[in-house]
Parts: structure tokens; sequence; C-alpha cells
């Protein structure tokens, strides 16, 4: 039997290999796909009406506006009725933490440049006492800018250059309006207010605070679909 000897390659040293061994392509990083936030901006619209209404059932509550029922009845029915706002309270806040952190992701499938923080720390900021009065209102500044549709988010100068919208300013103003001022109205003005006077007050910071979130939420996440329709449209293979 004839055996086949092995023949470098001209000009080459017996040591070498030959056929050389395959080579493994390299792979370029894939973006994180993008992530529709409508059905997410349609669950914080409605959950924060319910929140709302759950504000005005503890006022009623509070100002024992259930009196006509009997004292069982009414233990009950007050009962149900903090559960339900309990509820609310806490799903209204965790669904909007949850859009947070998916709108911040979102900018890394536009491959956004000069991101001041991450995904989870768009959400972390705001359980950081001090740092919980400006860097969520950052966030928000950034969600807005690096996410505008016909401007390139991988050139950093671009979106920066790119102006705010006051929304994002009357929002944080009505939240920081609605958090602090109201437990300050509770300790120092109340002295000099009616309750009904309280009360109202109340009820309208927490409306125009929960009206803003709707409109920054629904409006950010309209932006950024008409972003990733332009993107697919101009590189395919991003999407």
């Amino acid at each position: 039997m004839k055996t086949m000897q092995y023949s470098p390659p001209p000009g080459g040293s017996g040591d070498s290999v030959w056929p050389p061994p395959p080579t493994t392509p390299d792979i370029a990083p894939t973006l994180r796909p993008f992530v529709s936030l409508l059905p997410l901006a349609r669950a914080v619209a409605a959950l924060g009406v319910f929140d709302f209404i759950g504000a005005l059932g503890i006022k009623l509550l509070h100002g024992h506006a259930i009196q006509s029922i009997s004292a069982i009845s009414s233990t009950l029915v007050a009962g149900l009725v903090l559960g339900l706002i309990c509820v609310s309270y806490l799903a209204y806040r965790i669904i909007f933490l949850r859009w947070t952190f998916l709108a911040y992701r979102n900018l890394d499938s536009f491959e956004a440049a000069g991101l001041e923080t991450t995904a989870a720390w768009a959400v972390g900021w705001f359980f950081v006492p001090v740092v919980n009065l400006y860097r969520p209102f950052m966030v928000f500044h950034e969600l807005w800018k690096a996410g505008t549709p016909g401007v390139d988010s991988r050139d950093e100068v671009a979106w920066q250059r790119v102006p705010s919208s006051p929304l994002i300013g009357w929002w944080w103003s009505s939240v920081i309006l609605h958090v602090f001022f109201l437990r300050m109205l509770d300790k120092v003005l109340t002295n000099g207010l009616t309750t009904v006077a309280s009360t109202v007050l109340f009820l309208i910071l927490a409306a125009v605070s929960v009206a803003l979130s709707i409109a920054v939420v629904t409006t950010i996440s309209r932006r950024q679909e008409a972003k990733a329709r332009e993107q697919a449209q101009s590189f395919p293979t991003y999407l």
C-alpha cells in the first residue's frame, strides 16, 4: 500500500501546518432588540388613573365620608378599599419603573453613544436619597434626546444638541411638589387651611402629576417607536 508523504508548502518549513486550520470568523456583537413600550405606556396610563382614584379614596376615608354605614360594614368596606388602593399604588409604580428600565435599554438598540448611566441605574436612582431629587430628571432628558427620530444616536454630539422638552421639566416639578410639598403642607400649612381646601390642593397636585407622567411616558414611547421604524428601514439587520 502506497503511503502519502507530507510535503510542506513551497518556501515553508516542515514545522508549519498545511493546509492551515480553519479560522473562526469574527462575529459582530448583536445589538439588543428593540422592545415596544406602547403596551406598558397604556398600562401606566390606566394604573395612573386608578392611582389618582386611590388618592381620592384615601382622602374620603380619612375624612370619614363613609359614616352612614354600620360599624362592621364600614370596617369591611374601608379594608377592601384600602387593599385595592395599595394594589393600584404599587402596580402603578412597578410598571412605571419597568417602563423606565426598558426605555433606557432601548437606547442600546439605537447604539446611543455617551450615555451617562445604565438601564438598571435609570431605575436605581429613584431610590438613592438626595440624588433622586435630580438624577431621574437627567435620565429622562437622555431618554428624550437620545431617542429622537431623525438623529443619529451613535453621534454623541448630534443627539446631545437636541433640545429637550419642557414637558420633562413640568413633569418632574409636579413630582417634587406632589411628594415633598404635600408632606410639608400636612405639617405646616394645614393649620391655616380648612380640611376641604387642603384636600382640594392635594387632589389637584396629584391629578397634574399623574397626567404629566402619562404624557411623558406616552410621548417617549411613540418617539422610540418612530425611531425604531426609521432604523429598521435604514439598517434592516439591526432589528
